[in-house]
């Protein structure tokens, strides 16, 4: 009879915590509006979970049920704690990792993430679910795994304006929406700028905070205009006043306001002699 009132100890606190879990991933995928599927197996859980339930308060004492159910549940919080907490020391190498991600390759069939030397092939057809995080500024995709990147991933507006039709829940009403109102940097020429900000080359608009640096507008656009095109190296080829990648478009309209020689004579004093 003992051996039997563990067994039963156990088998609650087993059912309790994967109950907990299938409760959890449900409310997850509800906040998130991804497709809620039950799986088969929380069935049989949930099934199982009543049935011994049930036999528990009949045939035996209800503290060795209600000791199960505590055991369950404190056994899921202790987990779930420690998921998050190693999720977020994981979280936050990555903030501190010099290694920035890339996207690369985008075409018809897919493409790559790469980090580093490591790199990942995602393909479309892997890929069933596409949302766009509008709060968060992110891609959030699932296939066999679920991934997410935000706007600190290079390339990230070129893979946005680049993503199949087909996927319900990606509002390519308002990617297309949000690439439409973007307007011209004055400094790169990119049609990338986005409230006070080009997405592109990073500059702001002209502001009472920038007169401690620079003397006026027109200096402020000259000098990250020179360092935004200078070349690092003397063999290196001048890339014309158009930054490389393809993330936006550049506006044929506009015209810098610094030559190509003092470009490059600004690459020299800056770059080129440096040892």
């Amino acid at each position: 009879m003992e051996s039997l009132r563990i067994l039963l100890i156990f088998g609650i606190m087993y059912l309790t915590s994967q109950i907990l879990i299938a409760i959890f991933k449900y409310f997850k995928n509800l906040i998130q509006s991804e497709n809620i599927r039950i799986e088969k197996n929380d069935k049989y859980f949930g099934l199982a979970f009543f049935v011994v339930l049930i036999i528990g308060f009949l045939y035996f004492q209800k503290k060795d049920v209600i000791l199960g159910l505590q055991i369950g549940l404190l056994i899921t919080l202790f987990m779930g704690i420690l998921i998050l907490l190693i999720k977020f020391i994981v979280r936050i190498s990555e903030l501190f990792s010099l290694k920035r991600q890339r996207i690369e390759g985008i075409n018809s069939k897919g493409f790559k993430i790469t980090k580093g030397t490591k790199l990942n092939q995602y393909y479309w057809r892997d890929i069933n679910w596409i949302k766009f995080d509008k709060e968060k500024f992110r891609l959030i995709f699932k296939g066999k795994n679920k991934i997410a990147i935000d706007e600190k991933t290079q390339n990230f507006y070129l893979l946005l304006k680049n993503i199949p039709l087909g996927y319900k829940d990606y509002d390519y009403t308002y990617i297309d929406s949000f690439f439409s109102n973007l307007t011209t940097c004055v400094v790169c020429g990119a049609v990338a700028f986005k409230d006070s900000k080009c997405l592109s080359c990073g500059c702001t608009t002209w502001s009472n905070k920038l007169e401690k640096d620079y003397s006026n507008y027109d200096e402020y656009v000259k000098t990250n205009q020179l360092e935004i095109f200078a070349t690092m190296e003397k063999n290196e080829k001048f890339c014309d006043f158009k930054l490389i990648g393809k993330n936006f478009d550049i506006d044929t309209n506009w015209s810098p306001k610094v030559t190509k020689k003092e470009v490059l004579d600004y690459s020299e004093k800056e770059y080129w002699n440096i040892k």
